[in-house]
């Protein structure tokens, strides 16, 4: 177990305009704005219990305590470092209280099913066979997908923890999306939606968000999705920024 966080080789950022701190390591796979939209686009309110499959540094898991104060969050990572840094990370913004971080794999979810109002969750985007692997050990764990643990594997650990129509939140790749809805659809889900996110208004998705419902019932929806850059430069668009700086949810309906 890490029980120490140097400066040379741990970083403190800031996410949500400061909102929550988070410690994570300077090399290898590191937190950017994928965790905070995925927080951003669970609709929970406050008495509800979500859980995060494969929390990392804890972000996601942050970002949406942080946002909905009376929820509680349980988090499971199966990388011992980064457990070991998220409840770390969790003790610095002084969420103790509501959110718990477990090193377990999602495989062998230690929580009783159908436990949970929300699961959310930025699976690896790539299959173990598809894709070159990084030279960084940490960031191949985080992008591509282990031999023993495929996508559909990340949906069925999700609808054996949901309620009844309980809320899967996923944040992934365009191209895994015929995976991910063949997954959805073998494990019971419906009332999925799909919301894309652009780099610029005349460019391809980068990431899609997925939400979808265990048991739900109504029709698969396409969304018109989020733009993230106004113009040629760098600066996010006014909605984007809305999230990102200052913790605002997605309405993903």
């Amino acid at each position: 177990m890490i029980t120490r966080f140097p400066a040379s080789d741990y970083s403190d950022d800031a996410l949500m305009g400061g909102r929550i701190r988070l410690l994570q390591p300077i090399k290898g796979e590191r937190a950017a704005i994928d965790p905070v939209i995925l927080a951003a686009a669970v609709d929970a309110k406050d008495g509800d219990m979500a859980l995060e499959m494969g929390c990392g540094t804890g972000a996601a898991a942050l970002c949406l305590a942080w946002r909905v104060p009376g929820l509680r969050v349980m988090a499971l990572e199966r990388q011992t470092d980064l457990a070991a840094l998220a409840q770390e990370n969790v003790r610095r913004n002084a969420l103790d209280d509501r959110v718990q971080v477990i090193g377990a794999d999602i495989r062998h979810n230690p929580f009783p099913s159908r436990q949970f109002d929300h699961v959310l969750a930025n699976p690896p985007f790539f299959k173990a066979a598809a894709h070159s692997a990084s030279p960084d050990a940490a960031r191949q764990k985080a992008h591509r997908e282990a031999e023993d643990t495929s996508c559909a594997d990340w949906i069925g650990a999700a609808a054996r923890a949901l309620k009844p129509r309980g809320q899967l939140v996923l944040i992934h790749h365009p191209e895994r999306m015929a995976d991910i809805l063949s997954a959805l659809t073998a494990q019971h889900f419906g009332s999925i939606r799909l919301f894309p996110l652009w780099p610029r208004i005349d460019q391809a998705a980068v990431r899609i968000l997925v939400t979808a419902c265990w048991q739900g019932r109504a029709p698969l929806r396409v969304l018109p999705g989020l733009t993230l850059h106004d113009g040629v430069g760098p600066t996010y668009s006014p909605a984007v920024q809305a999230v990102l700086r200052d913790g605002q949810g997605l309405l993903v309906v």
